[in-house]
């Protein structure tokens, strides 16, 4: 009896001991779902300006998308290139604006067209002639392309540049809206012998700015490459203004504009 008694208390001893360590098995752990990735933007621009720095316009964007191109990204590009931005998608709100966390910029092999590099080029020659018209006392640049081929966003990247190059504040719109924004003051003319109270005229001038315009003309005719015709003022005052006009450049295959032919000068 003694002997079926100690059986049984070591079999009962065996199923606690075998009960015990299945209750303390580890649990079998469900594998981590993988973490998603954040979306990334990705978009089209165009490398506007030279040697002395580029900005990115935003292919057929508005004027606020603009956007700087930082130096470790900027070598081995040239202004008038289609290229593909990839980034985080976030935009440091600055003017021109900062594409944060910038993963790739990949050149596109099509598209190149560096008439904002030209139009560059004239706004620098017609700061050197004539300087005392902006030799001093210009804290504003007015840049209109309004009337030319260029986008938008390639407008305000061009007149950005420009303005800046010469420590001044780039100012948007034509002649008539700085007249009518008050920007370009104007002073009746005297109508002394007139018979009339009403002035003969105005005189108007843009005390602490200059103002630029490029304006692209028809061109007629069939031509094996692309042409482009133009006339270009920088204006400081009714009698201060130096003039550019009938000038031609051509378009080469590739899609480089080389240079321009200035078909007269006028200064008053």
């Amino acid at each position: 009896m003694k002997k079926w008694s100690l059986f049984l208390g070591l079999y009962l001893c065996v199923c606690l001991l075998a009960a015990c360590s299945m209750t303390a098995a580890p649990t079998e752990q469900l594998p981590e779902e993988p973490t998603e990735e954040l979306p990334k933007a990705m978009d089209i621009f165009r490398v506007v300006g030279d040697a002395e720095g580029f900005l990115l316009a935003k292919q057929d964007g508005g004027a606020g998308e603009i956007f700087t191109l930082p130096e470790d990204w900027a070598r081995g590009f040239r202004g008038g290139e289609l290229v593909e931005v990839t980034w985080s998608g976030a935009v440091q709100e600055t003017y021109p604006g900062r594409l944060v966390d910038i993963t790739e910029i990949q050149e596109l092999d099509y598209g190149f067209d560096d008439l904002s590099g030209l139009y560059l080029t004239v706004l620098e020659d017609l700061w050197e002639v004539d300087k005392g018209l902006n030799e001093s006392g210009v804290d504003y640049v007015g840049v209109d392309l309004s009337e030319t081929s260029l986008s938008e966003s390639e407008r305000a990247a061009v007149s950005h540049l420009f303005a800046g190059r010469h420590g001044a504040e780039a100012v948007s719109g034509t002649w008539n809206e700085l007249v009518e924004r008050g920007d370009i003051a104007a002073e009746p003319l005297s109508s002394t012998g007139s018979g009339t109270d009403e002035p003969t005229g105005y005189f108007y001038y843009w005390d602490n700015g200059c103002h630029f315009t490029i304006q692209e003309k028809p061109v007629t005719g069939s031509y094996s490459l692309k042409p482009i015709a133009f006339d270009a003022q920088k204006w400081r005052s009714s009698l201060g203004a130096y003039f550019f006009g009938n000038c031609t450049s051509v378009q080469s295959a590739l899609g480089e504009w080389g240079g321009y032919q200035i078909g007269s000068e006028m200064i008053s």
